[in-house]
C-alpha cells in the first residue's frame, strides 16, 4: 500500500470518527419531550422571565454559558418559539450542567 493510499485511509477513518462524534453529540443534546433544558441566548439578549412563563418553563438556575439558563418543562412547540427569539433549546445533561436545585 502506497503512502498516498495510507493517507487516504487515515483521512477517511478520521472523517468517519468525526461524523460519529457529531451524531452522538446531536443525539445527546436534542431536547426530550419533557425534562430539563439548557437555554442559550444566541442574540446576546437576556432571557426574560415573561418569555419563560409564557412558554410554561420553570427556571432552575443559571447555565454554564454566559446568559444561559437551565429550565424544566415541555419542549413541544417551545423550541421553535424560543428560536424565533434568538434562543437555542438543548437538553441539559448533568454532565454538562451539573446538578441544579430549584431557585426561586
Amino acid at each position: 500500500m502506497g503512502s498516498a493510499s495510507k493517507k487516504a485511509w487515515i483521512g477517511l477513518a478520521a472523517l468517519q470518527g468525526g461524523l460519529a462524534l457529531a451524531a452522538i453529540l446531536i443525539l445527546a443534546l436534542t431536547p426530550p419531550a419533557f425534562g430539563r433544558y439548557l437555554l442559550v441566548p444566541l442574540n446576546g439578549q437576556p432571557i426574560s422571565d415573561a418569555l419563560l412563563q409564557q412558554q410554561l418553563l420553570d427556571r432552575r438556575g443559571p447555565g454554564p454559558l454566559p446568559g444561559s439558563l437551565i429550565v424544566d418543562g415541555h419542549s413541544a412547540g417551545v423550541a421553535e418559539t424560543l428560536r424565533a427569539h434568538g434562543i437555542l433549546m438543548l437538553a441539559a445533561p448533568a454532565l454538562i450542567c451539573g446538578h441544579i436545585e430549584r431557585t426561586a
